[in-house]
């Protein structure tokens, strides 16, 4: 037998979850429920969590019974044996402490233990009423989160031009891919929310689009710095990423024109690395010096500089704080100054350090082990576009489109995905049409090491004439103004 009543220790968010569905459900032979963790990297640990779809019990003589949950996803064959399904999951997650856990527990316990036998044991009959305890109870475990200090929350904007290495940055501060990269410019189409926890402080970063001056025809691109700067507007701290390793001169890759970069000359002229009128940067920096935001800079790349380059860093910096101007406060637009190494992590703890003291006072919105407010939906069809960008080339990946149309979690465990990448013409369509069976694959790659199980990928391509121009609709879905 196994025991209904929750352990007052916590004894792992997998197994604790376990013991609140059997506060739901009278495990029987003919009513049967069993939770299929799913592993999320959040900071740099692993915790256990279940996805966020619906809550659903399968039973032989009991219809199924579906209800709407935000946190959590039950569901299984009806003739497994619960012991032997807590079992399976115990042996998976190899923790011999949250095993003994449960077995002290039912030995404390013994009263009120519920034997798992071939009779017919009938479900609770108000299955809302223990939703709600349950959920109600998986709230109080959250607020058992262990801090110390008031709790904080805000959010973080993450400027920048393209390919200057925010969702890299994203990525790394959230602990677990969040948004797609690539050697692309202009991979991130709108603003991606990845949330972690620093302390008692929810930092909530908002990765957006890169933002450059768009020529008057290229409507989805003026939609997207719309997006950018929109984002920005709320933000209670501002990161304006700059690729370090681009303004520096003496760079093997290529430097702010496009071509590669002028030899190093010490000592190097201030002039040289000031930014020039008309590039992105400066047009980030300008704007934000209209808008009056002060900003913290972020000079990312740094492993790339190499030799006489590192010290140039500093000289930069001092720079870039001089070029900004002064805000209406006497003070510097910018009010710090990171070198950082999206890439490799270099310098993102002292990032942490003072979001985790800089951010407001307040509540926390969203659970401790939640890492995006992104649908599952619209995190696969990112992982498809992603194998998109990496596979094609010229303007076919900027005229794809991907929507998920189908999201099924099968009993075996596996999950179903049906998807359609939309195109503008019927060459793109012939193009993807070819490729298609490496992006599957790249895509279904991508998918299993996220959700940690097996899945079954379907992909189709459908001709949608002049999407990026004329269809209000598709920027509606992607949630950018189509009047930008």
């Amino acid at each position: 037998g196994w025991s209904r009543k929750m352990s007052s220790n916590k004894i792992g968010a997998c197994m604790s979850r376990t013991l609140l569905l059997m506060q739901l459900v009278k495990p029987s032979s003919t009513s049967v429920a069993f939770i299929q963790p799913v592993s999320v990297l959040h900071g740099m640990r692993r915790m256990h969590t279940l996805e966020a779809c619906t809550l659903r019990f399968r039973t032989r003589n009991v219809h199924e019974t579906s209800l709407n949950h935000p946190r959590f996803f039950f569901s299984g064959p009806s003739d497994r044996n619960m012991k032997e399904e807590l079992t399976r999951m115990h042996v998976t997650s190899g923790n011999k402490d949250v095993h003994d856990s449960v077995q002290d527990h039912h030995q404390e316990d013994e009263a009120s233990k519920v034997e798992i036998a071939d009779d017919e044991v009938p479900i609770e009959d108000d299955l809302q009423l223990q939703m709600q305890k349950m959920y109600q109870e998986q709230q109080d475990e959250d607020e058992d989160y262990v801090f110390e200090g008031p709790k904080r929350c805000g959010t973080v904007a993450i400027l920048g031009a393209p390919n200057a290495g925010k969702s890299t940055l994203l990525n790394a501060l959230v602990g677990s891919k969040v948004a797609i990269v690539t050697h692309k410019r202009q991979t991130t189409r709108n603003s991606i929310n990845g949330i972690a926890m620093e302390g008692g402080t929810q930092v909530i970063y908002i990765d957006t689009p890169g933002i450059m001056a768009p020529k008057p025809k290229q409507r989805l691109n003026k939609a997207m710095v719309k997006s950018a700067w929109n984002s920005a507007r709320d933000a209670d701290e501002i990161f304006f990423l700059i690729d370090a390793d681009k303004i520096i001169p003496g760079g093997t890759g290529p430097g702010r024109t496009g071509r590669k970069s002028a030899p190093l000359t010490l000592p190097v002229d201030p002039e040289r690395l000031k930014l020039r009128a008309g590039t992105n940067e400066e047009l980030i920096m300008s704007r934000l010096t209209e808008r009056r935001q002060r900003y913290n800079l972020i000079l990312n790349k740094v492993d790339e500089l190499e030799g006489d380059r590192r010290p140039v860093l500093l000289q930069l910096a001092e720079t870039l704080r001089l070029s900004a101007g002064v805000h209406d406060n006497g003070e510097s637009m910018i009010k710090k100054v990171f070198a950082v190494s999206a890439k490799t992590g270099r310098g993102l703890d002292a990032l942490k350090a003072y979001l985790k003291d800089s951010l407001p006072l307040g509540p926390w919105l969203y659970p401790v082990d939640q890492i995006s407010n992104i649908p599952m939906r619209n995190l696969v069809a990112e992982f498809t576009r992603e194998s998109i960008f990496l596979r094609a080339h010229e303007e076919v990946p900027y005229a794809c489109y991907v929507e998920t149309e189908s999201y099924e979690t099968q009993p075996n465990g596996s999950i179903r995905i049906e998807q359609t990448i939309f195109v503008e013409t019927e060459g793109q369509k012939k193009i993807l049409i070819g490729m298609i069976k490496d992006i599957s694959t790249r895509s279904r790659v991508e998918m299993m090491k996220f959700l940690e199980c097996t899945v079954h990928l379907f992909l189709k391509v459908k001709l949608r004439k002049g999407w990026t121009d004329n269809n209000q609709v598709m920027y509606d879905r992607l949630g950018l103004d189509f009047n930008a």
